[in-house]
């Protein structure tokens, strides 16, 4: 082990030390530096009904009793990608229901459970359709980034930023706020959602379904009907009224 002075300790910053040895507690003559704790702050349980993704920290705690934020400088991971990707910012984005183990790494790695639950179905709000001028969002163009939406196979635009999307993790329509990236409503499909078609002029939309069927949408009401095709539909085309190609 090559020997260093604790002169030359002294002259680096005392918690770059602590995060290049990590746990480890240095004495060297006059210099001394413990180890701090780190930990990860965010929610425990995540309600997939409200969010599709959910921010966390990581705080190293110095024993001087001061806090640094080192959430941008951490490696994060979790137990299990389908369930739940984490990206470098501290989001985590999730995929299926359940609970999962998040991990933060930097002068050591420290975990948290999370929950991904199923909520409770609320009152479906009808979304704007059609709308001759788009309400801008927020945040100017030029600060708008990746919308990270959870595994879904298709998505149609509708008004002022939503999204309605197809949930292939949750076998769910989810109605998406892109400018907020919350959801704002949410129905339940028996199977998984594939293609979406919307009917110009209409408030419907039609679902191929992985079961071999179609959900027909209502989205002024939320109501769903179904009909049997008895086999794997590749897409959606409108036809004549009232008629799709599957």
């Amino acid at each position: 082990m090559t020997s260093v002075s604790a002169a030359l300790l002294s002259a680096i910053p005392r918690r770059e030390i602590v995060r290049l040895l990590g746990a480890t507690c240095l004495a060297f003559a006059s210099l001394a530096a413990c180890a701090a704790t780190m930990t990860i702050d965010g929610p425990s349980v995540v309600d997939s009904r409200v969010s599709i993704s959910a921010q966390y920290t990581a705080t190293v705690h110095w024993d001087d009793g001061t806090t640094t934020n080192v959430t941008a400088n951490s490696g994060w991971s979790s137990s299990n990608y389908t369930q739940a990707q984490a990206r470098s910012n501290g989001q985590v984005v999730f995929g299926t229901l359940g609970t999962v183990t998040i991990y933060a790494s930097y002068i050591t790695t420290v975990s948290m459970s999370v929950s991904y639950v199923a909520g409770t179905s609320g009152p479906w709000s009808a979304p704007l359709l059609d709308c001759p001028t788009e309400v801008a969002g927020p945040l100017p163009v030029s600060q708008l980034g990746e919308l990270y939406t959870g595994p879904a196979s298709d998505f149609v635009p509708l008004c002022n930023g939503r999204l309605l999307m197809s949930n292939t993790g949750l076998n769910r329509l989810q109605l998406l706020d892109i400018h907020t990236g919350q959801l704002e409503g949410s129905l339940d499909l028996p199977s998984t959602p594939t293609r979406l078609r919307r009917i110009a002029g209409t408030p419907i939309v039609i679902a191929a379904l992985s079961s071999g069927s179609i959900a027909r949408v209502d989205l002024a009401t939320g109501s769903i009907s179904f009909a049997p095709i008895g086999n794997k539909i590749q897409d959606i085309e409108r036809g004549q009224p009232g008629r799709s190609w599957c």
